[in-house]
């Protein structure tokens, strides 16, 4: 098992509104390789989301009344 780090060139769009949404699009800063399967979750929480095979993604954060981080994570495995 490898664990291998990836740099994200990261668009944020935040929504105001009826609700708070963060958007974008996650590729690899070298390779400019869409990332699909990378989880973008709430710190301290079970709420999170994944990337789509295009790399983009949507997190409603309308739910917490407070600032939160925001955290991406990808996890991959070589043989």
């Amino acid at each position: 098992m490898m664990n291998k780090t990836y740099y994200f060139k990261l668009f944020l769009f935040i929504g105001i509104g009826f609700g708070q949404e963060i958007t974008g699009s996650i590729k690899d800063k070298i390779t400019q390789a869409l990332l699909n399967g990378v989880n973008i979750t709430v710190e301290n929480s079970d709420y999170g989301v994944s990337s789509d095979k295009f790399g983009n993604y949507m997190l409603d954060v309308s739910p917490f009344e407070a600032d939160q981080i925001v955290k991406f994570h990808q996890a991959l495995f070589h043989r």
